[in-house]
């Protein structure tokens, strides 16, 4: 068994490929919030030489569920941290980097997407989509935050 970063979800489609032409078997793991972004998951689908078409409504459907979760970032608070960072400051001077980088890092807005990669599937709310639909084709997730994406031949 052999483990290997690729440099982001957008290349796992790359590798696959370059694996399965000099006949390497290959399974994908990735984080979960891969189904954010469907256009990557029909590249890997496809890179394992499955159709896509046997993904894409599960993919979707988990992928407009997660997004339709309310966000936990309320704006008060978002005002709250900032004024925290800036409020001492003269409006008129310039921000400094550091400023500018604490700013930053309170500009994390918890949405569906990270609740699910902190909580996994139980993060999902009841009577919504999961990750059991997916038993009818190639993808099985594990360990709550990751997925695996396998051809079965």
């Amino acid at each position: 068994m052999f483990f290997t970063h690729v440099g982001g979800k957008a290349r796992l489609h790359t590798i696959v490929k370059a694996l399965r032409a000099v006949a390497v078997p290959t399974s994908v793991v990735a984080d979960i919030d891969i189904l954010r972004n469907p256009i990557d998951v029909q590249r890997v689908v496809e890179a394992l030489g499955a159709h896509w078409s046997d993904f894409e409504a599960a993919v979707n459907k988990v992928k407009s569920t997660v997004d339709a979760l309310p966000s936990e970032t309320l704006v008060e608070n978002l005002v709250g941290d900032f004024e925290s960072v800036f409020g001492e400051k003269d409006p008129k001077s310039k921000a400094l980097p550091e400023d500018v980088k604490n700013a930053r890092s309170k500009l994390k807005v918890v949405d569906g997407w990270a609740r699910l990669k902190s909580a996994g599937v139980p993060g999902m709310p009841n009577g919504q989509p999961s990750y059991g639909e997916f038993e009818s084709c190639p993808i099985r997730t594990t360990y709550f935050t990751s997925f695996k994406l396998e051809f079965l031949a």
